[in-house]
């Protein structure tokens, strides 16, 4: 057993090297604000100390003055985002005040990268927890191979789109940092402990951002299906999970209140209406629609007056001649639209998908990247280049294409091939697919790459976890457990 514990030491102690070596990396990146840095950090941050020159954006840097702590104000139906950042300020504000964005990012990449363990060690024991006492030499076979997956997998994880929201101010922070954690209590035996464990990183991922608010949904019935299947997880029986309900029931609710009060309703509605439902539409049907025929040329102009002719255009012209004030559209409008002719949806998914679905998300248009390269390094230079890579097979329509191939994987009865990992990838890849429409039905096409992050990252995570899945396979094959 000293044999075993001595390897397990030392397969931790590289991997927690390597998550630091990619969170420097991580470093290595920056994300543009576009007016969004006030939603999560306002009464936090007073201003960037040295700001970049970046092109398209507000002032941004790496290096945040802090205000006074007495004048944070965390208020938490805002999201959980700015809870996460406050905690990675907190010795800044102690320090000199000065808060550096690199290290939030290596702190919470390495946060990451145990999350990712955890889940490769619950799949690298698949099957062998009913021998808890089992050979030190079968415990250095589960050892590796949980350090071998979780290694290969990471720089997906902690890819270049991914890493550079880690050292951000947008609210997709709380939920990467919290989703490994989802899947990981979703893997774990059912304790008090694993409960806890699901209720706080649910509840984190979901109220991070009012799109999220279903996660907790889509995770309860999800582990409802894993047991109607009788597929083997972490609570087997009805009365192991009702923590788990709970947990769930709990993290609902609470994300339920940052989506009632949601403080960009108006706008939402408007993005969801002339950059989404209205896009296409012919004269008359813009007349049934309730929308003037004045105002007719004026789809396509978002909130603040720039004008994208088509879903899948490219450039942004001048706001046209009386679209200064349009009139007030409401979500109920866009939706009702929507049911009344779903092929519509449709149509606008399969236009504006193949421009924004990549991981190199844009603002508005294409010549406005939000993330730029601002350090060196390999560490960022391999991150950069698991993004591109990733973005070869993903990008368009390969991300939905994707998420339903993994969902029918797990749904279908070959998908107990995967065995503990098939629950978690079918709650992955049915978030990814649900974010697709609800960003469109949320704001159209506006932004929409950089809404689509959210599910992009758990496409990354699905794909880690076959990795991981694949290294276990092949572990065992050559291993002394095989016959396991």
């Amino acid at each position: 057993m000293t044999a075993s514990r001595g390897w397990m030491t030392f397969c931790v102690a590289a991997y927690i090297a390597l998550a630091l070596w990619l969170g420097i990396g991580a470093g290595g990146f920056v994300m543009i604000d576009q007016g969004d840095y006030t939603r999560t950090v306002k009464r936090m941050v007073v201003a960037p100390i040295d700001p970049l020159d970046l092109p398209h954006s507000k002032p941004v840097s790496q290096r945040w003055e802090l205000a006074p702590l007495d004048e944070w104000k965390l208020r938490l139906y805002r999201g959980s985002a700015t809870s996460t950042i406050a905690l990675a300020a907190l010795p800044a504000r102690f320090g000199s005040g000065v808060f550096d964005t690199r290290h939030m990012a290596i702190a919470y990449s390495l946060v990451v990268a145990i999350g990712l363990l955890m889940i490769a060690r619950r799949l690298a024991a698949s099957g062998r927890d009913a021998r808890p006492s089992g050979s030190g030499r079968d415990a250095i076979v589960v050892a590796l191979a949980a350090f071998v997956g979780a290694t290969l997998a990471l720089p997906l994880i902690l890819a270049a789109h991914n890493a550079a929201l880690l050292g951000s101010f947008y609210p997709e922070i709380a939920f990467i940092v919290a989703l490994p954690f989802v899947v990981a209590a979703m893997l774990m035996p059912a304790s008090r402990g694993a409960h806890l464990l699901l209720f706080a990183s649910t509840a984190m991922a979901a109220m991070s951002k009012a799109p999220f608010f279903y996660l907790p949904l889509l995770v309860a019935a999800t582990l409802w299906w894993t047991e109607r299947q009788r597929v083997a997880t972490a609570a087997a029986s009805s009365s192991n999970r009702r923590g788990a309900w709970i947990a769930l029931a709990a993290a609902q609710l609470l994300a339920l209140v940052v989506l009632a009060r949601g403080e960009f309703k108006a706008m939402n509605a408007h993005h969801a209406t002339f950059l989404g439902s209205d896009y296409g539409l012919t004269p008359a049907q813009l007349e049934a629609a309730g929308l003037p025929s004045a105002y007719h040329h004026c789809i396509g102009v978002d909130f603040w007056g720039n004008h994208v002719a088509t879903p899948d255009a490219t450039t942004a012209g001048p706001t046209p001649d009386g679209c200064a004030s349009l009139p007030t559209r409401t979500m109920g409008q866009a939706l009702g639209r929507w049911l009344r002719d779903p092929q519509d949806f449709l149509a606008l998914g399969l236009q504006s998908l193949p421009l924004h679905s990549r991981a190199d998300y844009f603002h508005i248009t294409t010549t406005a990247p939000y993330r730029h390269r601002v350090g060196g390094g390999a560490a960022t230079e391999l991150l950069e280049a698991t993004s591109r890579a990733r973005d070869l097979f993903l990008r368009g329509i390969g991300m939905p294409i994707t998420a339903l191939a993994l969902l029918a994987a797990a749904l279908l009865p070959f998908g107990r091939t995967l065995q503990r990992a098939r629950a978690p990838i079918a709650l992955l890849s049915a978030f990814a697919l649900s974010q697709v429409v609800v960003s469109l039905l949320g704001e159209g096409v506006r932004d929409l790459g950089k809404h689509l992050a959210a599910g992009q990252y758990a496409i990354d995570l699905a794909l880690a976890m076959l990795i991981v899945v694949g290294v276990v396979a092949a572990t065992r094959a050559m291993g002394p457990g095989r016959a396991a």
